[in-house]
């Protein structure tokens, strides 16, 4: 199904989720208003990052999905499935985190999966190696 801006449906059923996500992870990891990011060492995602930070990430990934699934906002196809792509593994981790909101992340995830695989099919299919099909 087409919508307006010509977006899937699938994009524009993120900016409602969007938020009830971002909303979800602000609270169940405690992330503040303003989280700096840490570059001290390069090393520093690899030696395992606090659940904050992991969730502060995603919350400013939802940010972007948010302003591209906004009814007549233009989008550009590659950096939000890029966006999706990367928010993926990051809702699935917090998912494994999360005692309240394991089931709207795990849901998020679905949607997010729809979401780009709308966006590609539309367009042709995704870069090579750029997200597995489930």
């Amino acid at each position: 199904m087409r919508s307006e801006g010509n977006k899937p449906q699938e994009v524009l059923d993120l900016h409602g989720l969007s938020g009830r996500v971002f909303d979800a992870l602000r609270v169940d990891f405690a992330v503040p208003a303003q989280y700096p990011i840490p570059l001290h060492d390069v090393d520093h995602v690899a030696n395992g990052a606090p659940a904050v930070e992991i969730a502060a990430y995603a919350m400013r990934y939802l940010q972007i999905v948010r302003h591209y699934a906004t009814p007549g906002c233009a989008v550009d196809t590659e950096n939000l499935v890029g966006v999706l792509v990367l928010l993926d593994p990051v809702l699935e981790e917090l998912a494994t985190r999360s005692a309240e909101n394991r089931g709207l992340l795990n849901l998020a995830r679905e949607r997010i999966y729809e979401a780009a695989w709308s966006i590609v099919r539309d367009t042709g299919g995704p870069p090579s190696g750029l997200f597995t099909v489930r």
